[in-house]
């Protein structure tokens, strides 16, 4: 399987794995139903499930009976606060039972989470002593295929988080968890809801509520386009670049003026301004991103008019992530690209005219702040340069 792939490094992946209140972790890298933190030791994988791609490197796709499941030390998580955080990909449409703690269908007392096909939703239902229910309802992303899926509980107080977003709460649900001891993913079925058909990856268990800003740095993007807009002289031929996809089949529409639709790196040449639609493809679910081609003038283009943001904000919910060059078809050779602290040491350099800073140094986040950029280039013959300021907001 062709897999694209890129390794999205959070912000704070490095902290909240080595936080204290981390508990448990299954990565399932390398194919491995393994807590790196070492706490749960009792785990069994059942039924042999695939090792498939996942968000960020492998993940476990569960079908019928195949099963994932904590067996013990789930009691003093449930005990008090936690957060449940994982990554569910549906392969089917089925309504199926995801995750289930306690051991039984409407037993104990217990949280189930489920996937409703035909509403294309998330359901969870909480239980008290396998008689007092409570349910809600959460809407899926219809244009990805990976869902990011977070459970914390606060006390009495619930709240459900999709990719990255505060979507529900629940107040003041009175619920005793701490009569089970064990956790499972697929191989289940309950009621209307059947087996599970689907992927999971990246399961994080927490014995403290996680913030919205924890949350969001957890999110990972998947099925996306590196960039949904492409600034061109007309004539000149535009190419796509798509990040982290598990798709296996690819196709853009419309096709006019696109030298492979089948291709996800595919070239663009167009006269006008025109907006593609990508489709991403695996396993009978499919995943969308637009693309919009915004063609101008050469005779328009002004050698000492280099457009950049005076601020970004890299916290992780895909929106003005990164810093760099907007109009870069002015630039006929760059030079060189530089971000600069106040100390004056280098931060950040390419030679790349659309390359753009992710508010990293030496792969850790550099602090909120105003930075200095300084930008050398060719334009019609002659060198050029640009000096200015960016904020970072976090």
């Amino acid at each position: 399987m062709t897999r694209i792939l890129l390794i999205i490094a959070l912000a704070a992946t490095g902290v909240a794995l080595s936080g204290q209140n981390l508990q448990g972790y299954f990565s399932a890298d390398a194919c491995t139903w393994m807590d790196a933190q070492g706490r749960f030791t009792s785990t069994r994988i059942v039924g042999g499930p695939e090792c498939d791609c996942g968000v960020s490197d492998t993940g476990w796709r569960l079908q019928g009976s195949q099963a994932l499941t904590i067996d013990a030390g789930m009691r003093s998580v449930f005990d008090g606060d936690f957060s449940i955080s994982f990554f569910f990909s549906p392969r089917a449409a089925t309504d199926q039972l995801i995750m289930l703690n306690g051991r039984g269908c409407e037993r104990d007392s217990s949280f189930t989470i489920r996937y409703d096909a035909s509403a294309e939703e998330i359901e969870v239902i909480y239980r008290q002593d396998g008689i007092f229910f409570v349910r809600e309802f959460i809407p899926l992303d219809r244009s990805r295929c990976w869902q990011h899926i977070v459970l914390t509980k606060s006390r009495e107080d619930f709240q459900f988080f999709l990719n990255g977003t505060l979507v529900d709460e629940i107040r003041s649900l009175v619920i005793d968890f701490a009569s089970s001891d064990s956790l499972r993913i697929g191989g289940l079925s309950c009621g209307t809801f059947g087996q599970m058909d689907g992927s999971i990856d990246e399961l994080r268990i927490y014995t403290e509520v996680l913030t919205p800003v924890e949350v969001r740095q957890l999110f990972v993007r998947t099925d996306f386009l590196e960039s949904n807009r492409g600034v061109v002289v007309a004539g000149a031929p535009f190419q796509a670049n798509v990040i982290n996809s598990c798709a296996t089949s690819f196709l853009w529409t419309p096709a006019i003026g696109v030298d492979d639709p089948t291709r996800p790196d595919a070239s663009f040449t167009t006269d006008t301004d025109r907006q593609y639609i990508l489709r991403m493809m695996k396993d009978g679910c499919t995943s969308f991103d637009t693309l919009d081609i915004v063609v101008v003038d050469s005779s328009a283009i002004d050698c000492d008019q280099l457009k950049l943001a005076t601020a970004f904000t890299p916290n992780g919910d895909g929106l003005n992530e990164t810093f760099g060059i907007s109009n870069f078809f002015v630039v006929d050779n760059l030079i060189s690209y530089k971000i600069i602290d106040r100390w004056g040491e280098t931060l950040f350099m390419t030679d790349d005219v659309q390359g753009s800073w992710d508010a990293t140094f030496k792969g850790s986040p550099v602090n909120s702040g105003v930075y200095i950029y300084e930008i050398v280039y060719e334009c019609e013959g002659e060198r050029r340069e640009k000096i200015g300021t960016v904020a970072v907001l976090r």
